[in-house]
């Protein structure tokens, strides 16, 4: 109700001010007899004006001046309109959002909010039922969830709208942050369930073989298996302490690096061959 407020403090000043001038004015043309002496009565209605515009449309009051400085300072775009959907007031962060139009006081809504895509157009000016939208800003997106509400005077009549763009790009940053990190755990989760199952096959080919042959050979098979198994174990909770991915590599020489996963396979009478050089590396 900024548009009332301001009228009823124009009018009572303007009416305590100009009583005393106005008593001057009749007096020096001679309208009033001096006898009637309406000086009184003129400071009177002064003293009246005033003390409406002071108590009750808080001419010194701090609160009006505190929420203007409030929403000017705010981060999230805020929009007012009037019932014709014109722009009455709006803040800086707004006017940043639709490129810093100079003239946007009484600007329609349609020509305010042009900048922005049509879908986003649909949704301030229809009041869409979208929970979020995205504004390309430069090289970033920006995502805002809309609050749209109207503004009513006194008798309950509305008298426009206020919409407020609660700005959530942070939040959706984390969110995508979040699935990247989901999706990470879950492929390294295959990639060890892969992995744990060649050690426990070798275990259990070997548990087999002991109930033929009492050769320490299968015991100590299985028990480089087991110990392969929870150092696979071990890194796992490592990495999903840490919840990142590893992303500190060194050089690793390609040959030993076979020969070794070698031993953890059962080749079924195979031979692995390798035709590479034996100082070929690679990052790992």
């Amino acid at each position: 109700h900024r548009g009332e407020l301001y009228t009823g403090q124009a009018t009572a000043v303007a009416v305590g001010g100009g009583s005393p001038l106005l008593a001057a004015g009749l007096l020096t043309t001679g309208l009033f007899p001096p006898e009637l002496s309406i000086t009184g009565v003129a400071y009177g209605i002064t003293a009246v004006g005033f003390g409406v515009a002071i108590f009750r449309y808080q001419l010194l009051g701090v609160a009006p001046i505190g929420r203007q400085q409030l929403v000017r300072e705010m981060g999230d775009p805020i929009i007012m309109l009037d019932h014709k959907s014109r722009v009455v007031d709006c803040n800086p962060a707004a006017t940043e959002l639709v490129g810093e139009p100079t003239e946007w006081a009484g600007q329609p809504a349609t020509e305010f909010f042009s900048p922005l895509p049509a879908g986003v157009q649909r949704v301030l000016l229809e009041k869409g039922e979208l929970t979020e939208i995205s504004v390309e800003h430069g090289d970033t997106t920006r995502h805002f969830a809309p609050d749209i509400s109207p503004i009513k005077n006194s008798r309950g009549t509305p008298q426009g709208r206020l919409i407020v763009l609660r700005e959530i790009t942070t939040q959706k940053q984390r969110e995508k942050e979040l699935q990247r990190q989901n999706d990470r755990l879950d492929q390294f989760a295959r990639t060890v369930s892969h992995d744990l199952q060649n050690p426990l096959h070798i275990a259990q080919g070997h548990l087999t073989l002991i109930d033929e042959d009492d050769s320490n050979e299968h015991l100590e098979a299985v028990e480089d298996a087991h110990n392969r198994m929870e150092r696979l174990i071990d890194e796992v909770l490592t990495l999903a302490q840490v919840g990142k991915t590893v992303e500190e590599t060194q050089e690793v020489r390609l040959e030993a690096a076979a020969n070794a996963a070698k031993n953890h396979v059962e080749l079924n009478g195979c031979e692995l061959i390798m035709n590479m050089p034996p100082e070929t590396t690679v990052r790992a």
